[in-house]
């Protein structure tokens, strides 16, 4: 008989695999693109340095929104907790993948690397704290 995960297992478990995600987008850069050459990145990547910083900056904030407070029952809230990281962790993957987009059409992963440190530090940053709460 199998053990279904409790959420804060299951909670740890997403938490790893977009961790993960974010490692193995930088292999992929590397893989395609080849090693990284130091190179002055055009308005193209700047604007998709731009973008992703917004949405790191915006994935700390925007969990706010979805506050457990509001669940309708206790037991609501630990949904409501992970609802929050995953959009949270979420929208930082989301900034990797705009690295990943500028180092493959720029043919050089030294454009990711900078996206890809970022939601991994902020991914990192969020990790599940307890059983029940990170906020």
């Amino acid at each position: 008989m199998t053990r279904r995960p409790g959420s804060a297992q299951t909670i740890r478990i997403v938490w790893g695999a977009i961790l993960g995600s974010v490692l193995m987008y930088g292999i992929v850069a590397w893989a395609v693109a080849g090693a990284p050459e130091i190179a002055s990145p055009d308005s193209f990547v700047v604007g998709l340095y731009l973008a992703g910083g917004a949405i790191c900056v915006l994935s700390f904030f925007l969990p706010r929104f979805i506050s457990p407070a509001e669940a309708a029952t206790p037991s609501d809230t630990s949904n409501g907790v992970m609802r929050a990281s995953i959009i949270q962790w979420a929208m930082l993957e989301a900034a990797a993948v705009l690295g990943l987009v500028a180092g493959l059409l720029r043919e050089n992963s030294f454009f990711y690397f900078p996206m890809g440190a970022v939601a991994f530090l902020g991914i990192l940053l969020s990790r599940p704290i307890s059983d029940d709460s990170r906020f």
